[in-house]
């Protein structure tokens, strides 16, 4: 998944942004969350860049996706109506935005059965 940046972000920002996603999907059914960085310096004395806003998380679960979405939904809310895209392995996206929740629950709603179809095909 990617936070998309608003114009005025800096790197702090998009930093503090990932990190307070990444806590909130740690609360999950998920198997690992891991952040992107961008490298430090070469003279920085940090072991870690700061994280850009792309996340990777792996779930075993249909009912996870669920979980996921509800949880960048509430993120969204908190965070000014910030834009996530959603990406599955198999390139499949979503955008959830600051739409009204009615809709958006609409268009995430649809993404997730189209995903846990896929995962049954694959179980079967």
């Amino acid at each position: 998944m990617k936070i998309k940046p608003e114009k005025e972000d800096d790197k702090q920002e998009m930093d503090g942004l990932s990190r307070s996603l990444q806590d909130d999907l740690s609360k999950l059914d998920v198997e690992n969350i891991r952040l992107f960085y961008e490298k430090p310096p070469r003279d920085s004395k940090a072991f870690e860049g700061v994280a850009i806003g792309s996340l990777i998380v792996d779930f075993v679960s249909g009912r996870a996706i669920k979980e996921i979405t509800q949880t960048i939904q509430a993120w969204i809310r908190r965070n000014e109506n910030r834009s996530i895209t959603l990406e599955m392995v198999d390139g499949d996206k979503i955008d959830v935005k600051g739409i009204s929740a009615k809709d958006q629950q609409k268009i995430i709603d649809a993404w997730i059965i189209r995903q846990m179809q896929k995962m049954s095909v694959r179980n079967e």
